[in-house]
């Protein structure tokens, strides 16, 4: 059965992708899954998808950006698409819904995992120099780390977040996204806009020939 939900979320997710993440459609999914599910006990269910999430994300942008028809428009799924697509579970950590494990899981499982395993600043200098430089650029390339630290900040200062204690959390993830940015390389955003720009040059450009 939770092999079944994996694979639920991701095809949800591929959905999204070839929606370009329209947020009509995204949220129209947030809203459904986290009123049905996420907010719902017994906790192994949810705990499930807190688990699977970013893996499935990363997996659906990994197919898309390897597949031979994809083009740079394709690609660019950006910090806002990013935390669009995984309000939900950046909502349970700042609430918990009246769960501490379920807060716990989500900064670890989603805002922590995305940080130390996808990130453009997965990997310091240091561990470069250590490891080698042969590492598969990271799937998440167009996701610019510091607004999502930026976010976590937002929900960690916002009156309706749940307990002192989550504040802390939500906090202390911020000061290790910012410690992690500082010794890596963010994405460029002046180059993201640019390339965007191209894009939508092109797209214009396709449709004033039709």
């Amino acid at each position: 059965f939770y092999t079944l939900i994996r694979h639920v979320v991701h095809q949800v997710f591929r959905y999204m992708s070839e929606r370009g993440y329209h947020p009509g459609i995204v949220q129209l999914f947030n809203d459904a899954l986290f009123e049905e599910v996420l907010r719902e006990t017994p906790n192994g269910i949810r705990y499930h998808l807190i688990d699977v999430v970013v893996d499935e994300l990363c997996a659906v942008q990994h197919e898309k950006s390897s597949s031979s028809s994809s083009n740079k428009s394709d690609e660019l799924f950006t910090a806002d698409d990013f935390i669009l697509v995984l309000e939900p579970y950046f909502a349970l950590a700042q609430h918990g819904c009246g769960d501490d494990t379920v807060h716990g899981r989500a900064v670890e499982k989603v805002l922590m995992r995305f940080l130390d395993r996808y990130s453009v600043v997965v990997r310091d200098h240091d561990d470069k120099e250590e490891e080698g430089n042969d590492s598969p650029p990271p799937v998440f390339r167009h996701v610019h780390v510091g607004t999502v630290a930026e976010f976590i900040f937002d929900i960690a200062g916002d009156v309706n977040t749940a307990k002192e204690s989550y504040r802390k959390a939500l906090h202390d993830t911020f000061k290790a996204y910012s410690r992690r940015i500082k010794r890596g390389t963010d994405v460029d955003t002046t180059a993201l806009v640019l390339l965007r720009g191209e894009d939508d040059s092109s797209i214009n450009g396709s449709d004033d020939g039709d």
